[in-house]
């Protein structure tokens, strides 16, 4: 019996062209395949253009249902969001972090500095490396807490 299934694209038969096509993309969550709609060149040329372009044009909605893949992987992540004054990594299995160095350092001139560290709850900053204040490297002042920003003024010790 010949196999009078043909590419739903070029509408050239199958026989011997199949190749494995999802039924509902792998980036929504598709498992389900076929070999009986597309040959193997169509199903090549759709995965590297309009099946590519379709998944990336939904990397937010994943992003933010926490769209797991098909083949298990967490949604896509989005880096460098722009949240009020600050950019966020929003994480594809949920997790929000700050993007970037969590401080900032600023020179106050007369070897005087301002460091501001960025934690999202006090237990985070107690896993922050803080210097020693017995070292020679500054003198710490104490700490003044503005929101979730934790401030460390000191003076260079020349």
């Amino acid at each position: 019996m010949r196999n009078s299934l043909h590419c739903i694209f070029c509408r050239e038969p199958l026989q011997g062209r199949e190749s494995w096509e999802h039924i509902l993309l792998n980036a929504f969550g598709g498992k389900a395949k076929t070999k009986t709609l597309s040959c193997a060149t169509c199903n090549n040329q759709l995965g590297g253009t309009i099946d590519r372009e379709l998944a990336e044009q939904f990397t937010l909605v994943r992003n933010l249902f926490e769209m797991v893949s098909g083949d298990g992987r967490d949604a896509p992540s989005l880096y460098k969001v722009q949240a009020g004054n600050r950019k966020i990594n929003l994480l594809g299995n949920g997790r929000v972090t700050l993007a970037g160095r969590p401080f900032t350092v600023e020179e106050l001139g007369g070897g005087q500095f301002r460091v501001a560290i960025n934690v999202q709850s006090l237990d985070e900053l107690g896993r922050v490396d803080k210097p020693d204040p017995a070292s020679d490297c500054c003198e710490l002042h104490e700490p003044e807490e503005a929101g979730r920003e934790l401030v460390v003024a000191g003076r260079h010790a020349a």
